[in-house]
């Protein structure tokens, strides 16, 4: 049987409503004079490929849903009140997405380096745990690094702290296997999905926590140097 879970009003007229049941968000959209007229937007859980939330920032007080569903479709719901709990939402988001298939550390398995002479065994997150974070050990980042946008790895202990208490993005039994810290904005590969982190505006007050489930990314790419 279907309820209501939590219920919100939408950035607007003050007619615009979402609703987190227990098998979609449903979006009511209130239209023409006297708001007799209404749109019902149903978005059905198992549908969604992947979400973010995004937080108030210094100068814009709107806190954002966005969700990426079926056929490339894109919804935003933009909450009307900036005291909205976003993290209750991530955790609910969190609850309903599908994490069916989930990464561990023997899915990282080993890759074969061939060097000048032999053929070298050696783990393929090795250099997670040989680089630490430039914040923590006392190195700074380099201008050309800065300009560049040149990644560089962070503790996953820390990062899994942070995203546990601070920013509370994580499913309960979540690991954090590799952290990056790219200027200000950060990736997260855990056992669950690509956590990706979006710093915005001048203060950094606003930013986008979006996730990818490992299930639904079927294509990837990498760059040398």
């Amino acid at each position: 049987e279907e309820h209501v879970e939590m219920a919100f009003q939408v950035k607007g007229f003050g007619r615009d409503k979402s609703f987190l049941t227990t098998h979609r968000i449903l979006l009511k959209d209130g239209k023409g004079i006297g708001n007799k007229r209404k749109k019902y937007d149903s978005i059905p859980y198992n549908t969604i490929k992947a979400f973010s939330v995004e937080t108030a920032g210094a100068l814009d007080g709107d806190i954002e849903l966005k969700v990426w569903c079926s056929g490339g479709k894109v919804v935003k719901v933009e909450f009307a009140k900036k005291e909205v709990n976003i993290w209750a939402v991530q955790q609910f988001m969190n609850v309903k997405m599908d994490w069916s298939q989930e990464l561990t550390t023997s899915d990282l398995g080993f890759a074969t380096v061939t060097g000048f002479n032999d053929a070298v065994n050696q783990p393929v997150a090795a250099t997670k745990w040989k680089q630490q974070d430039l914040s923590k050990s006392g190195k700074s980042v380099g201008i050309f690094d800065w300009m560049g946008g040149n990644a560089h790895t962070m503790d996953p202990k820390l990062a899994q702290e942070q995203l546990n208490t601070a920013t509370p993005v994580l499913l309960e039994n979540e690991t954090v296997h590799m952290a990056f810290k790219e200027r200000r904005d950060c990736i997260y590969f855990t056992s669950h999905r690509c956590l990706v982190v979006n710093v915005q505006g001048l203060t950094g007050k606003r930013i986008e926590f979006y996730s990818i489930p490992w299930r639904y990314i079927r294509a990837f790419s990498l760059q040398t140097a």
